[in-house]
C-alpha cells in the first residue's frame, strides 16, 4: 500500500505547476487575518517541516509532536517535526531531515525524499515554512529531545482525514477570539499552520483518488 500510494504522490508532482494554497486556505484560522503581528525589523525567516509517511499494521500513518512549554509563541502546539533553516544545511529538505533526526531520533535516508508542498509563510513568527514529504519503509523508533518535544503523537492518514475527525472551535489568542478549523490528533487538536499544511496534502490525495 506504501508504494503504491508513494508512486501516485511522485506521478501528482510531476505537475510543475502545482499550487495549495487554495487548499490550504480550506484551514485558515480567523486569526492570520485579524491578530495583531508585531513588526519585524529582520527580513523573513526560513524554516522546514517533515511529513513522514510509514506502514503500521498495514495502515499509512503520520507523526507530530507537541512542542514543550517552553513560552514561545509556538508553545505546547501539536505540529509537524521541523525548525529552522541553518546556514550549515545545503537547503530546507535538508533542514526537514536535520530537524527530524534532532527532535524525534528519526534518520530519514535522504533518497525516501518525495515531494515539497507549498511553502507557507507564519505571520505571528515571522517564517515561510516548507513541508516536505518523506517515508520510511519500517515503522520509527522515536528517541525524543525532551528540550524541545513533549511526546509524539502518530495517527493513521484514513482517521486523521475521516470527516468525524474535523471540527472548528474558538478561543482566546492575545485577547482576540479565533475561530479555527481542527484536525484531531487523538486528545488534541491541530489548527494553524500545520492543520493547513495538512489540507493542501488531504485535498491532493482526494485528486488521487486514493483509497487508504
Amino acid at each position: 500500500m506504501l508504494q503504491n500510494f508513494i508512486s501516485q504522490l511522485q506521478k501528482y508532482f510531476e505537475n510543475p505547476n502545482h499550487s495549495g494554497v487554495e487548499s490550504q486556505k480550506l484551514m485558515i484560522p480567523t486569526f492570520r487575518s485579524e491578530i495583531v503581528i508585531p513588526v519585524y525589523s529582520q527580513e523573513k525567516r526560513f524554516g522546514a517541516v517533515m511529513l513522514l509517511l510509514y506502514l503500521v499494521d498495514n495502515e499509512i500513518f503520520t507523526v507530530f509532536i507537541e512542542r514543550t512549554d517552553d513560552k514561545s509563541v509556538h508553545s505546547k502546539q501539536i505540529a509537524l517535526p521541523g525548525g529552522k533553516f541553518e546556514n550549515t544545511d545545503k537547503n530546507l529538505i535538508f533542514t526537514a531531515f536535520r530537524e527530524t533526526k534532532e527532535e524525534i531520533g528519526v534518520e530519514i535516508p535522504e533518497n525516501h525524499f518525495i515531494a515539497t508542498l507549498t511553502p507557507l509563510f507564519i505571520p505571528v513568527s515571522n517564517i515561510e515554512v516548507l513541508p516536505v514529504i518523506s517515508f520510511l519503509n519500517v515503522s520509527p523508533n522515536f528517541i525524543l529531545n525532551k528540550k524541545e518535544v513533549e511526546k509524539v503523537i502518530e495517527m493513521p492518514l484514513k482517521k486523521l482525514f475521516s470527516q468525524e475527525n474535523k471540527g472548528v472551535t474558538n478561543f482566546f489568542v492575545r485577547g482576540i477570539n479565533v475561530i479555527a478549523p481542527f484536525y484531531n490528533a487523538k486528545t488534541d487538536k491541530i489548527w494553524g499552520a500545520t492543520a493547513m499544511i495538512l489540507s493542501e496534502f488531504e485535498v491532493i490525495k482526494k485528486k488521487m483518488n486514493f483509497f487508504l
